[in-house]
């Protein structure tokens, strides 16, 4: 079976290559993710929207440009925090807000700490994070995360919305929940039991 050197954040090492799962497969999940964010953004537009677009000033190119100050990652495989920030920061100090959408390796029920890192904040959905299975063609938003308790469990809202209709996603405006506090001064979520 081939190996692969494989460099992280640690010691450099060799695996072997998964025939399951390879390299060919995820660019097909995140390319038909891609086509359907396109699609999708440019219906909502009504123009059309720029995917692959080179930035030669950042030497990098964004999988899609919504105009020349917002661009759209659509992260299927792992990245490393370093890196992200790598690529977030390179936006930022170039003045273009970058948003994160998950799929491939990312997609899950709920949410964990790997997927934390991708936090963003809108105003009527607060801090969320929002995820596209290309295959389901189906967005499901995490909305209104915050941590609660003494162990910071996770709490938040979840929606999911057809990408057929990437506008409704868009004009999304839930209305927003409210902590409780208890005698023993721990925070619930809204309709928990004490």
């Amino acid at each position: 079976m081939p190996v692969k050197l494989t460099i992280n954040e640690g010691t450099p090492f060799f695996r072997h290559e998964n025939t399951h799962f390879n390299e060919t497969n995820e660019r097909d999940i995140h390319k038909h993710g891609k086509d359907i964010l396109v699609k999708g953004l440019s219906k909502a537009y009504g123009r059309p929207i720029k995917s692959e677009v080179f930035l030669s000033k950042l030497e990098q190119r964004p999988d899609i440009m919504v105009n020349k100050q917002t661009v759209i990652e659509y992260q299927c495989a792992k990245i490393d925090l370093r890196k992200l920030s790598q690529r977030v920061m390179s936006y930022y100090h170039a003045g273009i807000d970058n948003y994160w959408i998950l799929g491939g390796d990312y997609l899950d029920d709920k949410l964990t700490k790997q997927h934390l890192k991708f936090i963003n904040h809108k105003p009527e959905w607060g801090f969320y994070i929002l995820m596209l299975d290309s295959i389901k063609q189906k967005f499901t938003l995490f909305y209104e995360i915050r941590f609660v308790g003494p162990f910071n469990k996770i709490a938040y809202r979840k929606k999911s919305f057809n990408s057929c209709n990437l506008r409704y996603l868009l004009n999304f405006k839930p209305k927003f929940t409210s902590l409780k506090t208890s005698n023993s001064r721990s925070f619930m979520p809204t309709g928990s039991k004490s």
